[in-house]
């Protein structure tokens, strides 16, 4: 059980059973040169992510058996500190690899993206109706879908009984849109990132091409919106949708825009200094992080695996404490406060005061694999 209810020690450290879930993030494998997933699995750690599940937007794409193999035995081949799974990427043909990729507990949800983004499984309108028409009912459907068209993947959700998890929600709209969703009683839950929660479009005067995203930063009223609806539940969790471009990809204006920002070093500390500034309870900052996202996921809590914190240890973001491959963050230069002091994974500590311990005891979710050989 985890005490959401009492806070975090104001003395000192604070055990978190279970540790930190992020559904949302891409690993670069296979097809990226940029991150590999045992560095990502480091990045996690640092913000005390026990367990972190893969995009399927990879090269090649992740709609079959055959690569979702090939990504669990390279993670398990390179060795992870942490946990980390993969969703399937759903189109109107991969169903069937999708029901056997279920089966084989190599996947954890799957994916479809019906928005322009990176990648080479984008569904046309039509192709998005046709998925919802075919997909299995006890598959949750994640879904990049923005604007007008989160308005139709709700009513295809609704009409056809399909779970649905909204990925990356960025501005007031979809946040109203996504409410009388769950006012009606749809099966529906959604996210929301932390650069969405903490920089909107004005942060594009600095940021500048390391600024391009999809969905691309809102305005202030759109930052504010996600934010109350994130305190107040309306919003179920928080991801990273970390996207590790190197700055000479994101920098290259030649070749195909790099959207995203990276996001696992730096997870934590943005949470925690929101907590500390009174825009988040401890008691929402727990459940986005911990509790709902297993509930999405059917992650199991192991309260072997658990993270220790300090909330009031306060510092700067810097680009030279960072793990992750790419060597940049849009936060850098910012003042957080909380960092995540331990990691224990099924009882043996693999980080500790910023430092990697030991060997890596990551494992591949779903755990049970006998079958997936």
């Amino acid at each position: 059980m985890i005490d959401i209810d009492s806070g975090p020690n104001p003395n000192g450290l604070t055990k978190i059973p279970g540790g930190l879930i992020d559904l949302h993030v891409h690993a670069r494998y296979p097809g990226g040169q940029s991150e590999t997933i045992k560095q990502a699995s480091h990045a996690a750690a640092r913000s005390g992510i026990t367990t972190f599940v893969g995009m399927p937007n990879t090269s090649p794409s992740a709609t079959n058996c055959e690569v979702m193999m090939d990504i669990r035995q390279e993670a398990l081949r390179e060795g992870i500190w942490v946990d980390f799974g993969m969703h399937f990427g759903a189109t109107p043909t991969s169903r069937d690899e999708a029901i056997e990729a279920k089966r084989r507990r190599l996947s954890v949800t799957d994916k479809a993206y019906c928005d322009f983004t990176t990648g080479d499984i984008i569904l046309t309108p039509e192709e998005t109706k046709k998925v919802f028409e075919i997909w299995p009912r006890d598959h949750i459907l994640y879904l990049h879908a923005e604007g007008g068209t989160l308005d139709n993947v709700i009513k295809y959700g609704w009409e056809n009984e399909q779970p649905i998890h909204i990925a990356h929600v960025s501005l007031a709209t979809e946040v109203l849109a996504i409410e009388k969703a769950q006012a009606r009683g749809q099966m529906i839950t959604c996210e929301v990132t932390d650069h969405h929660l903490n920089l909107n479009h004005k942060d594009l005067a600095y940021l500048g091409p390391f600024g391009m995203m999809k969905p691309e930063l809102g305005d202030e009223e759109d930052q504010a919106a996600l934010i109350e609806a994130f305190q107040s539940g309306l919003i179920d969790i928080a991801a990273t949708d970390h996207a590790p471009w190197l700055p000479s990809q994101k920098m290259n204006f030649w070749d195909k825009p790099k959207f995203g920002v990276p996001g696992l070093d730096t997870h934590f500390a943005m949470l925690a200094t929101m907590v500390n500034d009174g825009k988040l309870s401890w008691k929402r900052f727990i459940e986005a992080t911990v509790t709902k996202p297993r509930q999405i996921a059917g992650i199991p809590l192991d309260e072997s695996t658990y993270i220790m914190v300090d909330m009031n240890k306060e510092y700067t973001i810097n680009q030279q404490d960072l793990a992750t491959k790419c060597g940049w963050s849009p936060f850098t230069g910012m003042r957080v406060k909380g960092r995540v002091e331990e990691v224990v994974l099924r009882g043996q500590t693999v980080y500790k005061e910023g430092q990697l311990v030991g060997q890596p005891r990551g494992q591949f979710y779903p755990y049970s694999s006998d079958i997936a050989a």
